[in-house]
């Protein structure tokens, strides 16, 4: 699945040129909105207003417990806790791990591009995290991002309903 959005009228709307609203696109600005859409190309809900584990919740489906994450400016893919990624943030192997347990799937969005094209959306199951991490290739509950798009090719990992 990708996301349709209209970078021309979510810019106008604000009263700013396109490239000026591109240029504030990050992960973090746009997180909500990763997720919002996730759960409405899914079907599902947004978790709002609690701190679980998961962002998403998608009943009828086999992953219905789902983390949304955004691919954007760092070196790094994290699936590791939010608490362990960032500028003083360490990797926590129990809480890397109690997450896990608390998911089905991530669901990635890349916005390398930040809505020049529609971005995309991949999503991981929870088992494969795990077979990764315990072959080493996760380490940290990270990898590069030329490891994700080598390991996760869009037409296998594609977001699907």
């Amino acid at each position: 699945m990708e996301w349709n959005a209209n970078p021309e009228q979510i810019a106008a709307g604000y009263g700013l040129d396109v490239e000026e609203w591109i240029d504030s696109v990050t992960g973090s600005t746009t997180s909500f909105l990763s997720e919002a859409t996730v759960a409405k190309l899914l079907g599902g809900v947004r978790v709002k207003g609690e701190q679980l584990p998961y962002d998403v919740v998608v009943k009828d489906r086999v992953n219905q417990l789902i983390e949304v994450r955004n691919i954007c400016k760092t070196g790094y893919v994290y699936f590791s806790p939010s608490t362990a990624t960032g500028k003083g943030r360490f990797f926590c192997k129990e809480d890397h791990d109690k997450k896990l347990k608390a998911l089905d799937s991530y669901v990635f969005c890349d916005l390398r591009d930040r809505f020049r094209t529609p971005p995309k959306f991949y999503e991981i199951p929870v088992s494969k995290v795990i077979e990764l991490q315990d072959s080493g290739v996760i380490k940290e509950g990270k990898i590069t991002k030329g490891q994700f798009f080598k390991l996760f090719p869009y037409e296998q990992y594609q977001l699907r309903k």
